[in-house]
């Protein structure tokens, strides 16, 4: 990379330059200040201050005190008293290619560094920067209300000019339609008019008198209020931070502090409201990401900046100095309105792809097994701008312990550029082949290798590494993920079912193995899981595979068995596979088993019909059905199949008298009849003429005077007579009868 990690440390070494430091030894070399992105003058304007000269300037590289390769920009300059200075986007460039603005209807991240000087044995400093989201204009910055002259001192430019008069005039006198996230480097509380800002925050638990970051809104007169005692005007401060792991001193420590701010619209909030994340020391010297040592979410209440409509805002950074000074200083990494883009990296493990090939990720802190394929992904995304992201440069520190033998990037359209990577290389750099686009969203970076660990070793850990992605436009940072490398161990899976079994269309079977290691070792059955591949796709997902435990069934910890219903296989021939995974990812073998799927010749019939209720007399007759007849035959199975369904019924009885003239009879469209007690009669048949399922109505083909019919040929006693007929679908046509 083009730093060492060590430049981390290598910083606080060269912090301990006298208060006499010059500029020129803060820009000595590359190696204590951030990279950047090039020619920041095309995106950025010193601002043309009326009535005032902003201090502010452009250093280039490798001119004047600036000894390095960096784009940096002074805010202010140490000894210089009462001075000011502002840098604001370029909004109106004529090249609308390089337009540099906010627009809050878009997600978009900026990311910068910012110096604050330090080092000096009396530790009087003044009076910061803040970073200002506006709408004023290319020139913003805050005035006195009658000689329109900037003030600097505590308001930093940016906040209202410290007069006693009302909250409405010193909200006028502030830069106008912002938002402001102040770096404040001098606690104003010393009883005087212009130096009284800050004793609002004395409110706070363990206020710091040294440094403190904060937010409000500069152009609202709800930002300010006036001490009862003495009139004097102070500035409500939002959400203060006083420390950074118990050190009080968090900005002019002389080293250099990342931050980043992401705007994210109101339409993609869950409150309704625009919301500010700001992230600080979020990366260490080198560009490394690290875990931020203070992210916030804010909140942004749009009608304490008085847009007026605009969706455009500027943005930039204030500075200025009073009685104590400082050098402040701005290195730019992004212009999110020129490139918004994504960089993430993945690590995957192809021996452990699930039961569908696809692989598994690891996780930060995740395992592989030893010796398994892996494949390290950098995917390069493209989200918005006005510009394709140029020339980008990449810079991979690659992850150790594993053998590599391909790299390879893969654009949007297809094509592909190979990268120089072999065995045990630890570093790959390359400039990307294409640029990053509206058109080609996506560069993937992929390498392929080997995990590698002493076998004798149990688990070796591996750190992530930092890979930068740096074009013209825009400079990306990402970490690998860390892993651990385990050994592996051999799980075998023995199937104990039947195979080729067949299950009707509405059934349903259960298919299990024995579970164990191989050499024999303890196994619990709560950290084994059980997947199932149903004609080549895993079901449920891998993440819901159930544990071992979960499927035991009265025996022991290493037996599964597990429900296979036929509603999730498919009409005829199926395989159903299994695979146990302990907790580290160790995958047994397959088992697979045959099930063939039939389907079902169903019958529906209503639980209780009756027969029309009768007198005594005629003892000779036939007695018709009730309306509460229903019975149909539902055929699932393959088009053109026939049936026949077929009637039996036991002896009519009242309890103490059975029905001995006559009974219940099947009469056939020509007349013919069939007695069906204590005896079977084929009543109705039938052949499938479609694809999916089919139904049969029976009764609704029967006539008045034919179907299931009671037959009476004798006088039998008065009662309620009952029967039950068994109804049963045969494949097949069989004659009626």
């Amino acid at each position: 990379m083009a730093f060492n990690l060590n430049n981390a440390q290598a910083i606080s070494q060269y912090s301990g330059l006298s208060e006499n430091a010059s500029l020129y030894k803060l820009l000595s070399d590359d190696d204590h200040v951030p990279n950047g992105l090039s020619d920041v003058s095309q995106w950025f304007d010193i601002a043309n201050l009326n009535n005032g000269t902003n201090n502010a300037k452009l250093l280039p590289p490798n001119s004047g005190n600036n000894f390095t390769s960096r784009n940096v920009i002074e805010i202010t300059d140490k000894g210089k008293n009462g001075s000011f200075g502002a840098v604001w986007s370029n909004l109106n460039a004529s090249d609308k290619a390089n337009q540099n603005y906010i627009d809050i209807n878009k997600k978009q991240t900026m990311s910068m560094w910012l110096l604050f000087g330090g080092g000096r044995s009396n530790g009087s400093y003044g009076d910061g920067m803040a970073f200002v989201l506006q709408g004023q204009g290319a020139d913003a910055f805050n005035h006195q209300l009658i000689t329109n002259t900037p003030v600097g001192g505590e308001t930093m430019g940016v906040w209202g000019v410290p007069l006693r008069t009302t909250v409405a005039e010193l909200a006028n006198s502030a830069i106008q339609k912002s938002w402001a996230l102040e770096f404040d480097t001098k606690f104003n509380g010393d009883n005087s008019i212009d130096s009284y800002y800050d004793v609002p925050l004395n409110a706070f638990p363990d206020p710091t008198e040294i440094n403190h970051i904060a937010y409000s809104y500069p152009g609202d007169s709800s930002s300010y209020t006036f001490d009862s005692q003495n009139d004097y005007p102070e500035l409500i401060h939002y959400d203060p931070t006083f420390k950074i792991n118990g050190q009080r001193n968090i900005l002019t420590d002389q080293q250099w502090h990342h931050l980043t701010i992401t705007w994210t619209p109101e339409s993609m909030t869950d409150t309704g409201k625009p919301m500010i994340t700001y992230k600080f020391n979020d990366e260490t010297l080198d560009g490394a990401p690290k875990e931020a040592d203070i992210e916030k979410n804010v909140n942004i209440d749009l009608s304490k900046m008085h847009l007026n409509g605009l969706t455009k805002l500027y943005w930039g950074f204030t500075g200025s100095t009073g009685a104590d000074t400082e050098t402040n200083l701005v290195v730019f990494e992004s212009v999110p309105s020129i490139v918004e883009a994504d960089t993430t990296s993945k690590l995957f493990d192809i021996t452990q792809a699930d039961g569908s090939g696809t692989p598994r990720e690891v996780g930060d802190s995740g395992k592989v097994n030893n010796g398994d394929k892996l494949s390290l992904e950098y995917d390069l995304k493209y989200l918005s701008g006005s510009q394709n992201w140029k020339s980008i440069a990449a810079d991979i520190d690659l992850p150790t312990n594993i053998t590599y033998n391909s790299g390879q990037i893969t654009y949007t359209d297809g094509t592909t550029q190979n990268l120089s990577v072999s065995g045990n290389s630890t570093n790959v750099k390359a400039t990307l082949n294409k640029d990053i686009s509206s058109t080609n969203k996506l560069a993937k970076i992929t390498f392929t290798g080997t995990a590698k660990a002493d076998a004798n070793t149990v688990s070796t850990s591996v750190a992530s590494q930092h890979a930068s992605f740096i074009g013209t436009n825009l400079q990306k940072n990402v970490m690998s993920p860390a892993f651990t490398i385990v050994q592996p161990k051999k799980l075998t899976l023995t199937a104990n079912s039947e195979d080729n079994q067949t299950v009707k269309i509405s059934g349903q079977t259960n298919l299990g193995g024995i579970v164990a290691y191989n050499p024999a070792d303890t196994l619990d059955d709560s950290k084994i899981t059980i997947h199932r591949i149903i004609n080549g796709s895993e079901t449920p997902s891998s993440n819901n595979a159930p544990l071992l435990g979960s499927l035991n069934s009265n025996s022991s910890a290493d037996t599964f068995s597990y429900n296979v219903s036929a509603k999730d296989l498919t009409e005829g021939k199926n395989t159903v596979s299994f695979y146990a995974e302990d907790e580290n990812f160790n995958q047994s073998n397959l088992i697979t088993y045959t099930v063939n799927v039939v389907g079902d010749l169903i019958v529906n019939a209503a639980q209780t019909s009756h027969f029309q209720t009768v007198q005594e007399y005629p003892t000779n007759r036939m007695i018709h059905r009730s309306k509460d007849w229903s019975l149909t035959v539902n055929d699932q199975r393959s088009k053109n199949s026939s049936w026949t369904l077929q009637a039996q019924a036991t002896s009519l009885s009242n309890g103490s008298q059975t029905w001995d003239n006559g009974g219940i009879i099947f009469v056939d469209k020509d007349g013919n009849v069939y007695p069906i007690t204590n005896r079977v009669a084929n009543i109705a048949n039938g052949t499938k003429s479609q694809d999916a399922e089919q139904q049969f109505d029976i009764d609704d083909s029967w006539g008045h005077d034919n179907g299931i019919l009671l037959q009476q040929s004798g006088i039998e006693p008065t009662g309620t007579y009952t029967s039950t007929i068994t109804w049963t679908a045969v494949d097949g046509i069989k004659n009626i009868g």
